[in-house]
């Protein structure tokens, strides 16, 4: 009975360790691999692609700053099933999900608090790489800086 219960005791512990979720998360960056992502302008600035690959749940952290007046950035998810042919630049691979014709929508509209971490979730997606598209909305859009990771859960 003892073996019996031990052998229990060991299949239920190696279960659990076999088909744990594990939860990835890893920086966003610029083309150049820094983590400051800055917003030059009004015009929109692109994120390196990031591998989703087969995650089923998703999610991203953001943050912003700006140094010489008031935040204002909207950040929008683009996918593709591909990589861009130039990191940081624009790319007709890339687009915004839509279901059902509806496009998905920004993980954020306007965000104007600064230095605060937010997180958003996403439902799950079927491409391969997503990669952030982010445009400054205030006139001091020159002196803005965001930081982003995205969180992905694997079964």
């Amino acid at each position: 009975m003892r073996k019996f219960m031990f052998f229990v005791l060991g299949l239920f512990i190696f279960s659990n360790l076999c088909f744990a979720r594990s939860i990835d998360t890893v920086p966003i960056t610029n083309s150049s691999d820094s983590t400051d992502i800055s917003c030059a302008s009004t015009v929109a600035t692109y994120s390196k692609s990031f591998l989703i690959g087969d995650a089923e749940y998703f999610s991203f952290d953001y943050w912003a700053y700006c140094a010489t007046g008031t935040t204002s950035v909207k950040i929008e998810l683009e996918l593709s099933n591909v990589l861009p042919a130039a990191e940081g630049a624009a790319d007709s691979n890339y687009v915004v999900p839509y279901v059902s014709g509806t496009a998905q929508p920004d993980i954020i509209t306007a965000l104007t608090t600064e230095s605060t971490w937010y997180s958003t979730a996403y439902s799950p997606v079927a491409k391969k790489y997503g990669r952030l598209k982010i445009t400054a909305t205030s006139s001091d859009a020159s002196a803005t800086l965001v930081k982003a990771s995205s969180n992905k859960q694997i079964d």
